[in-house]
Order: structure tokens, then sequence, then C-alpha cells
């Protein structure tokens, strides 16, 4: 039974069984569906979940049981140069803090690997204070963002992401960190980023 993808919130109450999910450039996902909200799907391969966003998904189809097969496994990788725009819960002053001070925020803006969801808007992300050289090898200030919320758990960004712009949080100096609460700031890096996920 193919079922367009805006009766998806009244077929949650229905027991899936081997479904098909439909993406908008063409490709089918078997699996499981496992729920759907305003931004996601969230959907089982054979005991692996996936996060989809809502808006690239066409329908859903449901079909009689069927032997699982796996996908290999996928690791989540933000290319370079993406920009996560995160908004501080709590204001920031890097005089009145020590080095390794951790700082919570929230993503403004969902991250996305084609239609996958990386990390949707609303995650809470943990950035830290650091002191790590500048360009002409003195100690500077540096506020980086180091482990986001996916899927229920926690995941370490490594590399640790950067600040796009010095100038959100002061003076470029690298001498302190000055922004106030709600700001919004954007991190990225010039290099691949992997976004691993700690134990439970």
């Amino acid at each position: 039974m193919n079922v367009g993808f805006a009766l998806v919130g009244v077929l949650l109450s229905v027991p899936a069984c081997a479904d098909a999910l439909h993406i908008d450039d063409g490709t089918t996902v078997a699996g499981t569906l496992v729920s759907a909200d305003a931004q996601s799907v969230e959907w089982d391969r054979c005991g692996v979940r996936n996060t989809y966003a809502r808006s690239r998904v066409r329908g859903i189809e449901f079909e009689p049981a069927a032997p699982c097969v796996p996908d290999p496994a996928r690791a989540a990788t933000l290319p370079p140069k993406t920009r996560l725009q995160v908004r501080l819960n709590v204001s920031l002053d890097s005089a009145n803090e020590p080095a390794g001070q951790v700082i919570s925020g929230t993503m403004q803006e969902p991250v996305l690997d084609g239609a996958q969801l990386l990390i949707r808007a609303g995650a809470p992300v943990l950035l830290r204070l650091q002191i790590v050289p500048d360009r002409f090898g003195r100690p500077a200030t540096s506020l980086q963002l180091t482990s986001v919320l996916r899927d229920r758990r926690w995941s370490v960004v490594e590399p640790a992401l950067e600040l796009a712009d010095r100038r959100d949080v002061g003076p470029a100096t690298g001498e302190s960190i000055q922004v106030r609460s709600s700001a919004t700031l954007v991190f990225s890096s010039e290099l691949p980023t992997s976004l691993n996920a700690e134990s439970p």
C-alpha cells in the first residue's frame, strides 16, 4: 500500500512491517518506520536507525514482512565548511571563566547530508573555552563546539569546530570572548568533521 507522507501522522498508530521509505531524489530505503514529527522521520533498517528530513520524504509504502538485509555501516561526517548556527543559552565573558569551562547552546538550523538529517534544529550542543596558540604563537582564548545531541545520544565533534567569525564574540585580538545570552554564533571547519556517538 503506497501512502502519501501527509498521512504519516495518522498511520503511526498502525503496527509497521517491512516498509519502504521513498526519498524525493528517487532513492528507496527498505526498513521499518519508527516515528515521525514535524522535522524528521526515524527509520530502522535491520537494527540500525537513521533520521531523514521530513521535507525530503515523498512517501512511505507498507508491505508484508521481508528478509532484512543491512546496509554497510556509514559514518556521520560533516563536509568541510559546513556552518552550524548555535544560540547561546547563557551569557559568556571569558575573563570570568576558567579554560575548559563548558557552555551550553542550541542548534538554530538543521544540518542535512542529502536527505538524511544529521543534526536537528533545537538539538543541544556543548561549547568549551580553550587556550590555543594564535597565528603568532601567542596564547589566545578560543570557543569551540565539541559535542552535539543526536538521536538521544551525545556525539563528539572531531575535530572541534571553531568560530567562523571571531568578530562575533568581541575583540579580534584573542584576549577575551564576550557574548550575550541568546546570541547566535556560527561554527565551521575547513576539514571534514566526524560526529562520533559516545558510549551509552
